[in-house]
């Protein structure tokens, strides 16, 4: 048997006067009140915290993503590849005769009245 049937059976039987359960019937009012108090402050301050975040969210759409959006994320995605494959396509210790290739010109340089070497 439940709580609900023995208290029943309890009653008819005159075990439980009537004073004992007109305390069980007010403490469960005041239990009641509480809880529906608790309820209402928290669905009070669910409503400001949605007016806050601007609603109860956004809304889905029959898409589950934008075509255009994804077009930019793959373009964006090719894009850093590239940069990462030239900004490390070299490494190390740059050989002299790489340094020479890259000299673009050269000019001696002699005080005046100094004898240049011959070209």
């Amino acid at each position: 048997m439940d709580a609900i049937e023995q208290l029943k059976q309890d009653v008819r039987e005159g075990r439980i006067g009537v004073d004992r359960l007109i305390v069980v019937i007010v403490t469960q009012q005041r239990q009641l009140q509480a809880a529906l108090q608790e309820l209402t402050s928290a669905q009070q301050r669910i409503a400001e915290l949605e007016k806050k975040a601007g609603g109860t969210g956004t809304a889905k759409v029959d898409e589950p993503f934008s075509m255009r959006a994804e077009e930019k994320r793959q373009q964006a995605r090719h894009n850093k590849k590239k940069h990462q494959r030239s900004r490390n396509a070299r490494r190390g210790r740059v050989t002299t005769a790489d340094k020479l290739k890259l000299a673009e010109r050269t000019e001696t340089c002699f005080p005046e009245g100094v004898c240049a070497w011959p070209r």
